[in-house]
C-alpha cells in the first residue's frame, strides 16, 4: 500500500494499524525502522521492519532480553565492557539469533 499511494511514513503507519485492527490479522505489533543517509556518495534509505502475532507482545521482549544474554555468556557477537545494548552486540548477529527465535523480520535497502 505505502509503495502504491504516495503518503508520508507516519500516515501509512496509521492506516496499518487500523487494517490489522479492523480485519484481525495475526500480526500483534510491529516496528518499522527506516534510516536515510549517503553510502559510496551515493543517497540510500534502509528500511527493517520487525512482526510479531496477537499476544506475543511480552514474548518479543522477552525474545530480545534472552537472546543478549545467550550470546554474552557464549561471547558471540558482543564487546567486552560496559556499553548500551546498540554498542555491545553485532546488529547482525542479533537479527540472526531473534530469526532463529521466530521473530519475523524484513529489510530492503533502496539506493
Amino acid at each position: 500500500m505505502i509503495a502504491l499511494v504516495p503518503m508520508s511514513e507516519e500516515a501509512a503507519v496509521l492506516r496499518l494499524r487500523s487494517i490489522f485492527r479492523r480485519n484481525k490479522t495475526d500480526v500483534g505489533g510491529f516496528m518499522i525502522v527506516r534510516v536515510k543517509g549517503r553510502t559510496q556518495e551515493r543517497d540510500t534509505v534502509f528500511r527493517s521492519c520487525v512482526t510479531f502475532e496477537v499476544g506475543r507482545d511480552y514474548w518479543m521482549n522477552a525474545a530480545a532480553l534472552a537472546t543478549v544474554a545467550r550470546l554474552i555468556a557464549r561471547g558471540e557477537g558482543v564487546r567486552t565492557g560496559v556499553h548500551f545494548l546498540f554498542e555491545a552486540v553485532e546488529p547482525g548477529v542479533m537479527m540472526s539469533e531473534l530469526r532463529k527465535a521466530g521473530v519475523r523480520y524484513t529489510e530492503t535497502n533502496e539506493t
